[in-house]
């Protein structure tokens, strides 16, 4: 995806900071596609990971674990953890609007980009030509 018209950076890090301070990857169906940031896409995607076998993310070697795997510096979790909310819910949703937000502009430069290479009615020439259609129809 190109660059995201619509940002849900602040969610995406409270999202992520819930889920290493309450454990709650596992329960916003949210798919790391979602998020609007290759960074936060790659730590949802190893939170889940851990989730998903078993292992707690608020455990800290596995969470330590989660960023190398990631690319993401730990010290990045001091910010996620400042953003983490008792209600991750309502950041998966916006996190989700974000997203669905953005396929629609996506799809949207997609429509105009073949339009633009579409050759383009000369419309004065059309005008005129709709005219003479028109007086020969005797209208």
């Amino acid at each position: 995806m190109d660059m995201a018209w619509v940002d849900a950076g602040a969610a995406e890090l409270a999202v992520l900071g819930s889920a290493i301070v309450y454990g709650s990857a596992g329960g916003l169906n949210l798919t790391p596609d979602e998020f609007s940031r290759p960074m936060h896409a790659r730590l949802y995607s190893e939170l889940l990971r851990l989730h998903r076998s078993g292992v707690p993310t608020t455990d800290k070697a596995a969470w330590t674990q989660a960023f190398k795997s990631a690319g993401v510096d730990v010290l990045y979790r001091l910010d996620m953890v400042e953003h983490a909310s008792s209600a991750p819910c309502k950041y998966a949703e916006q996190v989700r609007a974000a997203s669905q937000a953005n396929r629609l502009i996506d799809a949207m430069r997609a429509v105009a980009v073949r339009l633009s290479e579409c050759p383009l009615v000369d419309l004065p020439e059309e005008m005129e030509r709709l005219q003479h259609i028109r007086e020969a129809l005797g209208a």
